[in-house]
């Protein structure tokens, strides 16, 4: 038996096809609706809320931040202790 087809990679390649192909009909309207969707959405990232993202990135960035330095203050204290150990003072 001959394996099938999925409908849905047929459609999918139909698409693909289709959005990739130069469409000589387009007027100045559909231009103009093509900037007019690209300003509405730019008009809507304009306003959107962004605190909740940047705020939980500079929590994580702010951990990091102050995991080198408790490390870099662990390194130094290591140090510290081992040259006291060894007398070099």
């Amino acid at each position: 038996m001959a394996p099938r087809v999925k409908t849905s990679a047929s459609k999918n390649m139909e698409n693909d096809a289709s959005s990739s192909t130069l469409v000589p009909d387009r007027g100045p309207e559909s231009k103009s609706l093509d900037s007019a969707n690209l300003q509405v959405q730019l008009e809507n990232l304009r306003w959107a809320n962004f605190e909740p993202d940047v705020m939980l990135f500079l929590a994580s960035a702010h951990r990091c931040r102050m995991w080198h330095r408790e490390c870099r203050r662990r390194d130094i204290e290591d140090k510290e202790s081992l040259i006291d150990r060894m007398d070099l003072r």
